[in-house]
């Protein structure tokens, strides 16, 4: 189904986001941070001096592991003892079950600039607040009064943790300080490493000059990350629970 189901378009999201660009240039206090503590090191890690095997281990210290010896105690916890050095570089690959949508926290990060972003969606919030659902194109007409709008943009911190930022999209060309300077922060995040804080009125941007390397994205589809945050939380059908709820029919 087209568009012309939204209150609001992608195209006026874009001149929102434009606008709002350049009206809050003009007021706007971009804090440059340096944080000496947190820039990355490298470590030397010396080259063995001794010829291994296959699995990494020298042939004596095979040797000694499989004869033991009569002074051999397999539970002395010295030489149980796990080296920090060898879990730091013990490869591991990350394995997504879930993916958060959330607001970013006290955390510098990036914003996905790929064309596939950001995603206009129709969303209906829970009483608290605490919860969400994706409605269908289709079914927004039916709930037109129920729905609100939100922009969705992939971000990802310095830990190489991503989500999904919701950024909320008021109808009818409304504008507030908090929306303008959120969607400001996140186009500001699509080329820097950003940090947002509470000003009391709006957010402010805070820009750190480290050099904080490029973005770790996840290694996910489009569609993926879609599944993965909203795989419980799409509402495609006019008799869906959250739906019936609301017309107060259960």
């Amino acid at each position: 189904m087209s568009n012309e189901c939204f209150d609001v378009t992608v195209s006026e999201v874009c001149d929102v986001v434009s606008a709002t660009s350049k009206d809050f240039n003009n007021e706007r206090n971009i804090i440059m941070e340096t944080d000496a503590d947190l820039v990355p090191f490298d470590l030397d890690v010396p080259e063995p001096s001794t010829p291994t095997s296959h699995l990494g281990l020298s042939p004596d210290v095979i040797g000694r592991t499989a004869t033991g010896g009569a002074n051999h105690d397999l539970f002395d916890p010295e030489k149980l003892r796990v080296s920090q050095d060898f879990v730091g570089e013990a490869g591991v690959e990350k394995v997504h079950s879930v993916f958060p949508v959330r607001k970013p926290g006290k955390e510098f990060f990036m914003v996905c600039s790929g064309e596939e972003w950001p995603l206009l969606v129709a969303f209906i919030d829970s009483e608290d607040g605490k919860d969400f659902w994706i409605v269908v194109p289709e079914l927004v007409p039916l709930v037109a009064n129920e729905v609100s709008y939100r922009l969705l943009r992939l971000a990802v911190n310095r830990d190489g943790d991503a989500f999904l930022w919701p950024l909320k999209v008021l109808p009818g060309g409304q504008r507030n300080a908090w929306n303008d300077s959120a969607m400001v922060a996140a186009e500001e995040a699509t080329t820097r490493w950003v940090r947002v804080t509470n000003g009391g009125s709006q957010y402010n941007i805070m820009v750190s000059k480290a050099n904080y390397g490029d973005p770790k994205w996840p290694e996910l589809s489009f569609s993926e990350i879609l599944k993965l945050a909203f795989k419980d939380r799409i509402i495609d059908d006019y008799n869906h629970p959250v739906l019936q709820r609301l017309r107060g029919e259960i």
